[in-house]
């Protein structure tokens, strides 16, 4: 799936990202491959797959910066 970043707390190490459909993904810092530094800018254009938690709570994870 791609994506843009639509806030991320670089302290707290989370954010969310909003799809093409406008649904909101949540991201732990964690889960960032690229950049290596794992900091995302409001903005930036991200490739990532979803997985559901044990709650039945979707995340992005392999997310990834695109140019």
């Amino acid at each position: 799936m791609e994506g843009t970043v639509k806030s991320f707390n670089e302290k707290g190490g989370y954010g969310f990202l909003v799809n093409d459909h406008k649904q909101d993904m949540f991201v732990y810092q964690e889960d960032i491959v690229l950049p290596l530094d794992k900091v995302l800018l409001v903005g930036q254009r991200v490739s990532y797959e979803v997985v559901t938690n044990q709650k039945g709570q979707q995340k992005a994870i392999h997310v990834k910066v695109i140019n």
